[in-house]
């Protein structure tokens, strides 16, 4: 059941209570539906017992490990039961390869405007291949671009289908980053070359951006975060766009570029076994607000690069690093205080202003920011513990709340899920502007790896999303 406009009013009046709960020491649990209902909370589940992802592993190398079966038994004081929408089951629904040999996980999805030839670009890796260059044995990673459409199967459940018979690898060749490197703390990682872990975002102004991990050969640093236009790296996305394509902006980005912070800053921050390897940074832009001074340009990217102990940078084009952003005032300590460490970033953040379209005017206080975070353990089995994160739409970025552990209906006895796409569903909207701004009657789509072995996704509303929080100090 979508909210009723008391509802909205009230989810409206709970973003505004946030604000005031931040002046309280006490945690505070709260459910974003059907008004507050706050209580106090004795304790929070952590993973602190179980280990995290170990030094040289890769996802690449579980594929015996995912064998073994491990039935997650879920726990409805801790846990949060996300269901599909739009499934009769409720379970979460499935990407379909249409006869691809290649399994296929880890999927970065691009919904396109209506109107365009296809509904989505589908960007997922590959298994690991052998290859050999200059003599020396690597193991390569691949990601393969597809376009899809929404169907539904026999027993009426949704389906993303491949649809036509284009597929291809993209971001071959080394023209940008050769496959020299070398991890010194985890010289195991040498081997492992090309790209991984792509994630797709909308920027304001139309233009798509592909985000990916890829090889680096500097001191000091062997993986490096790259980005590009989506059409510079998929170029029949451009006729796949249609009519739409005269009405986006300029290819910028026409091949890919590294985005680097300063390395002394890197070693000071990070895991002591992560300074050398840039991972999962995820993308993100001020939401657009009507009557707030204090935002920069709207235009600017970010990106979210640490979950535990929070860093946020702003892109600059001009400019060898990205510049750092003023941290908040207080210690970011939230999701150390109420999860485990090991915390990385999942999703793109998408922006969501707390009513209904037409209701309101966004604003810095009826809008936040919004995506998925998660963290590996590794004992007794494989297994990702994510949770839905929510932060302050303006500078410094602070942490709003975090939810329970997150787990798709229907997926319990799967191993372990990756999250890697956060999107808006737009339904019949044409317009391709503003595609990562909503509001609370906007449908969204979480889509996931499985065991390194298969794609899903699960529809959702933004109110299944904020049910359960604890409130950030």
């Amino acid at each position: 059941m979508r909210l009723t406009r008391r509802s909205s009013a009230i989810v409206i009046a709970v973003a505004l209570t946030i604000l005031i709960l931040y002046a309280f020491s006490t945690t505070t649990h709260v459910r974003f539906e059907d008004g507050i209902a706050a209580v106090h909370l004795q304790e929070h589940p952590s993973l602190d017992s179980q280990s995290s992802k170990p030094a040289g592993q890769e996802p690449a190398e579980e594929a015996a490990a995912a064998e073994a079966t491990a039935v997650y038994k879920f726990d409805v004081k801790n846990d949060l039961m996300i269901k599909s929408r739009s499934n009769p089951s409720g379970d979460a629904n499935r990407i379909d390869s249409m006869g691809l040999t290649e399994r296929l996980f880890n999927p970065a999805i691009l919904e396109l405007p209506t109107g365009s030839q296809h509904n989505f670009l589908i960007i997922a890796r590959m298994a690991h291949i052998p290859d050999t260059i200059n003599g020396k044995e690597y193991s390569r990673g691949r990601e393969l671009a597809f376009f899809a459409n929404l169907e539904h199967d026999d027993e009426g459940a949704p389906v993303i289908r491949r649809s036509g018979d284009w597929n291809r690898t993209i971001l071959e060749g080394e023209g940008y980053a050769g496959p020299e490197h070398h991890c010194e703390s985890e010289d195991a990682m040498d081997k492992y070359i090309g790209p991984e872990d792509a994630k797709l975002y909308w920027m304001h102004t139309g233009a798509p951006i592909l985000i990916f991990t890829h090889q680096v050969p500097y001191e000091g640093e062997c993986q490096g975060m790259f980005m590009i236009d989506a059409r510079a790296a998929v170029p029949e996305l451009i006729a796949a766009f249609g009519s739409h394509a005269s009405l986006l902006p300029k290819i910028e980005l026409t091949k890919p570029r590294q985005v680097r912070r300063p390395r002394q800053e890197v070693k000071e921050t990070s895991w002591s076994y992560r300074f050398e390897r840039e991972k999962n940074w995820v993308p993100f832009q001020h939401p657009p607000l009507a009557d707030d001074p204090d935002t920069t340009n709207p235009d600017d990217l970010f990106f979210h690069v640490q979950a535990e102990s929070p860093r946020i940078y702003r892109f600059v084009p001009d400019q060898k690093y990205v510049a750092n952003v003023t941290e908040p005032p207080t210690p970011q300590t939230c999701l150390m205080d109420n999860v485990a460490e090991g915390l990385h970033q999942g999703t793109p953040l998408l922006s969501l202003t707390l009513c209904k379209r037409g209701e309101c005017v966004p604003d810095k206080h009826n809008t936040i920011l919004l995506g998925l975070v998660q963290r590996r353990q590794v004992s007794p089995y494989t297994w990702y513990d994510s949770r839905i994160v929510t932060w302050n739409a303006t500078a410094p970025f602070a942490f709003r709340s975090v939810s329970k552990r997150v787990i798709y209906q229907g997926t319990q006895e799967q191993q372990y899920n990756w999250n890697c796409g956060l999107i808006y569903h737009w339904n019949s909207t044409v317009v391709p502007q503003n595609r990562s701004h909503g509001y609370l009657d906007d449908e969204m789509w979480i889509t996931y790896g499985v065991t390194d072995r298969k794609a899903g996704w699960v529809d959702v509303m933004p109110e299944d999303l904020l049910k359960d929080h604890t409130i950030c100090k």
